[in-house]
């Protein structure tokens, strides 16, 4: 009994001897090694593709035959030149291992490889060293650069999950002479298949010319009266005021101060012969966009009475993003805009909009990320209320897959001199400051600092842009923000003029639908 126990004594010491020596020479003397030829350290955003090189020696005097591990996201390049799924090196031998790197496949940050084994011995392997492997950081979704603490699942590419939020819209939207009728039948749920996600589809189908209020003028007088127009689309839309979610407020009402909320989604033509481009250029306007229930509904339902409230937009209007191309730039930027005005009588707001389309941005687009609609993104939104005793602030951001593109800061502070409110608003577009300003295609901005107002007044003129925008804001955060998200066809909204014809030319893109596979909603600390 005790020569058994002394026997295996010795062999677990000498087992215990030699798998540590075998781990010191391993750390110690790879038997192959990787020189990188590339950087190490990536950001990979969204679904953008990189390539990382290293140079494989073997070190050894035998004779290898290698395989790399898998890495989820990553393929090995194994073209002319590179090293292939098997290679065999002999002493001081190399190649070039090339690795693929899809942001549309990756899953999670990689800290550490690649890996390359001795085929058939999966615990003789080895990698670049600590500061050498791979680094890489990857950013989907804007939680991957704030701090999220809470997340909604509000739609999940499922009927069911859709159902407890979201109303599909039976009916029109009118203000901007849009040529489509919004209908259910447009609107299918796809399952998961082994291409994509499941989503929900919203289809824009051109049609013979009908009678529609898309198309029609709201009577100021009567806003339950709208002049009846020509339509030649029908399309889909959903949104979720009906259903009593609003994005900044939780399930009990209370205001959720900092949050954001994200939405996946791409855009899919039917006519080969057009780009993307062309789609926009040509009437289709994919739309995803906030609303407050203080003012009139968003969209007007067939059968149904329409019920005044307060105009448009006395409570700013959010875009999360909009999918525009009126022809100045041969790209299509994503474009994120607000809205906001205030009473300036019984029967008209004054109106200025800030985004990246309008006169003076123009000359700004490439600060702008470009479009690359066809293939799934993530377009986000984030907002933050502070309250002080003599200092409110809102910040409202735009993101892009995870990446912030733009930003607003607007302000409310009590002068400790006067005791008067001062407005202060900046903007800032890719990391460069930008002028805040009354566009010149609004004639009614309606403030002293503007000196442009085509409109009655029957209230004092407020100073600055600042000051409407935050009591706008200030509106519509406190009543809450619903979501919209619409395929429109055509109208005034898409910037498209053609001199040759009166108004904006009518929607001639064929079919096209949007692709909605998720929406989120955060709670950020």
């Amino acid at each position: 009994m005790k020569k058994c126990y002394f026997m295996n004594k010795i062999f677990g010491g000498l087992l215990t001897f030699f798998s540590i020596s075998m781990a010191m020479a391993s750390t110690a003397s790879p038997l192959w090694t990787f020189v990188p030829l590339t950087d190490t350290t990536l950001t990979i955003i969204g679904n953008s593709k990189q390539t990382v090189k290293y140079t494989v020696t073997n070190q050894s005097k035998r004779t290898h035959s290698l395989v790399m591990t898998p890495i989820p996201g990553i393929s090995q390049i194994t073209s002319p030149g590179y090293c292939p799924n098997v290679f065999t090196l002999g002493y001081k031998q190399s190649c070039i291992l090339g690795l693929y790197v899809d942001g549309s496949e990756l899953k999670s940050n990689i800290v550490s490889g690649p890996q390359v084994c001795q085929r058939g011995n999966g615990l003789q392997c080895y990698q670049p060293s600590e500061e050498n492997s791979l680094n890489i950081k990857n950013i989907q979704s804007l939680c991957d650069t704030n701090l999220c603490t809470e997340k909604l699942s509000i739609f999940s590419g499922e009927q069911s999950t859709f159902d407890n939020y979201f109303t599909i819209v039976n009916g029109y939207h009118v203000g901007t002479q849009e040529y489509q009728e919004y209908l259910p039948k447009n609107i299918t749920f796809i399952p998961k298949n082994t291409e994509s996600p499941a989503f929900i589809k919203l289809s824009a189908i051109p049609s013979a010319d009908f009678p529609c209020i898309g198309r029609g003028y709201v009577d100021p007088n009567n806003r339950a009266i709208v002049s009846t127009g020509t339509c030649t689309y029908t399309s889909g839309a959903f949104y979720s005021y009906r259903k009593g979610f609003y994005v900044n407020k939780d399930s009990q009402g209370k205001t959720i101060n900092h949050g954001g909320i994200e939405i996946r989604l791409r855009i899919e033509k039917e006519d080969p012969n057009l780009t993307m481009d062309q789609l926009y250029q040509k009437g289709a306007w994919p739309a995803v966009w906030m609303m407050s229930p203080y003012i009139d509904d968003t969209f007007r339902f067939n059968s149904e009475t329409f019920i005044p409230k307060n105009l448009w937009p006395s409570a700013m209007e959010i875009d999360i993003l909009e999918l525009i191309n009126g022809g100045w730039t041969a790209t299509t930027p994503i474009i994120g805009s607000i809205h906001y005005g205030y009473l300036a009588n019984e029967t008209a707001t004054s109106w200025n909009y800030i985004n990246n389309i309008g006169d003076y941005d123009r000359q700004i687009l490439p600060l702008y990320p470009v479009a690359d609609s066809s293939n799934w993104h993530n377009y986000g939104f984030t907002w933050e209320r502070k309250d002080g005793v003599s200092l409110t602030s809102y910040v409202l951001s735009w993101y892009y897959d995870g990446i912030k593109y733009t930003s607003l800061t607007i302000t409310r502070k009590k002068s400790e001199t006067t005791g008067n409110m001062i407005f202060s608003a900046e903007r800032e577009v890719n990391g460069e400051q930008q002028l805040i300003w009354c566009t010149s295609s609004s004639p009614r901005c309606c403030t002293v600092e503007s000196n442009r107002c085509n409109l009655v007044l029957n209230v004092p003129m407020p100073l600055t842009e600042a000051e409407v925008m935050f009591d706008s804001l200030t509106h519509g955060f406190d009543n809450g923000y619903y979501l919209n998200v619409n395929l429109a066809a055509g109208g005034e909204g898409i910037g498209v003029y053609d001199p040759s014809i009166p108004g904006f030319p009518p929607p001639s893109f064929g079919r096209a639908n949007m692709q909605i596979s998720h929406i989120n909603r955060f709670v950020i600390k």
